[in-house]
């Protein structure tokens, strides 16, 4: 590894960068990797292009319209010229302590690691390792108990995560399939599982988050659950590729809306017609997953929902997996 790219995607976060971007900046004076902070700006109109300009050896991008989390971040990934790049939210204050996780970056199977995030105002914990419930043919995401050592994880999460760069750009970078917001993260962290590669989440590596991000500011929860909903959908209709969980997900679809219908719970079906809209282009990703995925998804969701305490060489020896669980 020959450092690490801080990459920040913003939008209209005046007010978070005055926080977020001078703590980098401090933090980064006793970093032990060579670095660079990239901040890649989303059309924003609240003066934010100002305020970066202030700071000289930030490397601003800009985007001439608004495009959204995805793009904006793939766009700093491509700027960026180190081997590891950290993709942050502008509401993410980083820890020093938070450099230990680079260190999974020696090993060519680490794909991605993420820190655990810590509610700034009261300092408790937030939220880290995540894993999986299929339930009924459905992928749910569990949160799991804060852990003290490095554990396999179903996803790094968008807002606070280091990626290996190589293999994040192959990979295509987050599937904008799932613009606006929400899922993106895990699709690439399940895409990149399935071919080998580790999702680590290291405790000892720590940032805080203050828990006011844009889209629960510019958005009403209506509409986060309806796209939460919709990009549920999508991701099992690419990514699942196991017949036996594609046969559970088939068989209870139907009757799971039915009866939300019946009781007028109205959210998935309505996430049901707006998944169905984006439909080709499910279909377009899933040919790529046949094609480039040899992991089974229940060797997936067995390795991340382990909960043992790993060591940073075990949670990155894969080279040789395809349909065993280690």
């Amino acid at each position: 590894m020959n450092g690490v790219s801080f990459v920040i995607p913003n939008w209209n976060g005046l007010q978070k960068l005055r926080n977020t971007l001078p703590n980098l900046i401090e933090v980064l004076k006793s970093f032990p990797y060579p670095n660079e902070i990239i901040i890649v700006d989303d059309a924003s109109t609240d003066g934010s292009l100002d305020y970066i300009r202030l700071f000289p050896q930030v490397i601003l991008g800009r985007n001439i319209s608004n495009q959204g989390f995805s793009r904006t971040a793939n766009r700093g990934v491509e700027l960026a010229s180190y081997d590891v790049v950290f993709i942050m939210s502008n509401d993410i204050i980083i820890n020093p302590s938070m450099s230990v996780i680079f260190d999974h970056f020696i090993y060519d199977t680490t794909f991605a690691v993420s820190p655990s995030v810590y509610w700034m105002q009261s300092k408790s914990f937030a939220y880290g390792k995540r894993g999986v419930k299929w339930e009924k043919g459905c992928f749910k995401v569990v949160e799991y108990p804060e852990s003290n050592s490095p554990v396999y994880t179903l996803f790094a999460c968008g807002g606070s995560a280091a990626y290996d760069r190589r293999l994040f750009l192959d990979l295509g970078g987050f599937d904008v399939l799932y613009h606006p917001f929400y899922w993106e993260e895990i699709d690439l962290s399940y895409r990149a599982w399935k071919r080998g590669y580790a999702v680590i989440h290291d405790p000892r590596g720590k940032v805080y988050n203050d828990n006011t991000g844009v889209i629960k500011e510019r958005h009403p929860r209506w509409h986060i659950q309806q796209i939460s909903g919709r990009n549920s959908y999508l991701f099992v209709w690419k990514n699942i590729l196991n017949t036996e969980m594609i046969r559970e997900h088939v068989y209870n679809l139907l009757p799971l809306l039915f009866t939300d219908l019946l009781n007028a719970r109205f959210r998935f079906p309505l996430c049901f017609l707006r998944a169905l809209v984006r439909l080709v282009s499910v279909i377009n990703g899933r040919r790529e997953e046949v094609l480039g995925a040899f992991v089974d998804d229940v060797d997936v969701i067995s390795l991340v929902n382990a909960n043992k305490q790993l060591t940073v060489e075990q949670c990155t020896r894969l080279k040789d997996m395809a349909g065993t669980v280690l």
